[in-house]
């Protein structure tokens, strides 16, 4: 018998191949976005710290140019704050596109699976066949040769 072969087998290998890819990349986005979010704790950390620092600063007196870099310091801080919220923002977007991208990826590479899994099935009920036809013959002329010799 000759061995199953499945004649798109490259397409299969190139959609798990594109499979692959698109789990990677989605890695890559889940890793930034996961970057993104340990940025904006410190961030918003920081910002606490010198919001702390400035009240305490105002209880005891502070001079007008200590003043102003504590509330410069502070709104630099808040705009950081902002530009990481709006990035992870984006990153979310970005991953939700690569989640996308993966099942669509992930159906096609399915869909060829179940086709040659489909074909693999056909291919033993063939077999199955031909091996029963053989067997079958080989019955019926060990039949008739014991019908002649007796």
């Amino acid at each position: 018998m000759k061995k199953f072969q499945f004649r798109l087998e490259p397409v299969l290998k190139l959609r798990k191949y594109k499979e692959r890819m698109a789990q990677m990349e989605l890695a890559k986005a889940q890793a930034a976005l996961q970057e993104c979010r340990t940025m904006l704790e410190k961030s918003k950390i920081q910002e606490e710290s010198a919001r702390r620092d400035w009240d305490s600063g105002l209880q005891k007196g502070m001079w007008e140019t200590e003043f102003r870099m504590y509330a410069d310091h502070i709104r630099g801080l808040e705009l950081q704050t902002k530009r990481t919220v709006e990035n992870e923002l984006r990153l979310q977007d970005v991953v939700e596109q690569r989640r996308e991208d993966l099942m669509k990826v992930t159906v096609g590479r399915k869909s060829m699976d179940l086709l040659r899994d489909e074909r693999f099935n056909q291919y033993l009920l063939e077999t199955g066949r031909m091996e029963q036809k053989e067997t079958d013959e080989l019955a019926n002329l060990h039949r008739s040769s014991q019908e002649r010799l007796e």
